[in-house]
């Protein structure tokens, strides 16, 4: 590369990174945050997933990673409850309130489904 192909190109990185420095910030949503109870579900549903991989990895090649579910789990829902976060702090802050309604409901429906599952264990009563 010739010095002058170094220099147009050290030059129009220092445009690029002038004009990036000097763009508006767009507000984003700061307030919401991913409630307690979807954390919770993501963690379980990421535990019980890498469990039964780990158990099919076992039962295949008679490796044995079970024990190593827990820290890759604890450690893998917690990057997704970051990203989700992420995601959410990247929705402008005027749709704060849809964001909020839409993630109660989330919050239902994985506390419908916990209950729903808590009663097909219990066994029928008769009146």
């Amino acid at each position: 590369m010739s010095i002058k192909m170094k220099r147009l190109f050290f030059l129009s990185f220092l445009l690029i990174l002038a004009l990036a420095a000097c763009a508006p910030a767009i507000a984003t949503s700061q307030a919401v945050q991913v409630p307690e109870v979807l954390q919770l579900a993501l963690g379980a549903a990421v535990l019980a997933a890498l469990t039964a991989g780990f158990v099919f990895i076992f039962e295949k090649t008679h490796l044995d990673l079970r024990g190593y579910a827990v820290p890759i789990s604890v450690t893998l829902s917690a990057y997704l409850v970051a990203q989700l976060q992420g995601w959410i702090n990247t929705i402008p802050a005027q749709y704060d309130a849809t964001l909020t309604i839409i993630l109660q409901i989330l919050v239902v429906i994985v506390g419908g489904l916990g209950v729903l599952r808590l009663r097909a264990n219990e066994p029928a009563r008769l009146l």
